[in-house]
């Protein structure tokens, strides 16, 4: 390997450091913003507890390889509504689509009514530039 490649390698390696520990919080951040505005106040819910599991940090799993950054949303179904309605699993991309609840008798069931937030959250972190500004932020702090 030679000079170059190694170079090469080390600024990769670097890209996808700072897209996880810079990057990704400004996104993240960004998309619970949405989760707020396209997903909980889309509607007003009669027959349950919100958890607001979706703007919680802690729902969103973050990785990074060859300078593409994955941002994963993990929230699951409500354990402590088991029983008709619940949506074991994952549930983003029920959310998001609207198909695949559960609950038959729930106003969110019936009415099939997509609630993306995930893209939208992405497209606002570019939008602002924070992504780009956290990227660059990032590569200053290492020395780049």
């Amino acid at each position: 390997m030679n000079e170059f490649d190694a170079y090469m390698l080390h600024l990769i390696s670097s890209i996808d450091f700072v897209l996880v520990k810079d990057v990704a919080p400004a996104v993240v951040d960004r998309i619970k913003n949405s989760a707020e505005t396209n997903v909980y106040s889309a509607y007003d819910q009669t027959q349950y507890m919100r958890r607001k599991s979706l703007t919680q940090d802690d729902a969103y799993d973050r990785s990074a390889e060859g300078l593409t950054l994955t941002i994963d949303n993990t929230t699951t179904g409500n354990a402590e509504q088991a029983g008709e309605g619940y949506d074991p699993g994952e549930i983003g991309d029920i959310i998001e689509s609207g198909i695949g609840y559960h609950w038959h008798r729930s106003q969110i069931y019936q009415s099939q009514q997509p609630r993306p937030w995930m893209e939208q959250g992405l497209d606002d972190s570019i939008k602002d530039h924070s992504a780009e500004n956290a990227l660059e932020s990032g590569l200053l702090a290492l020395g780049f």
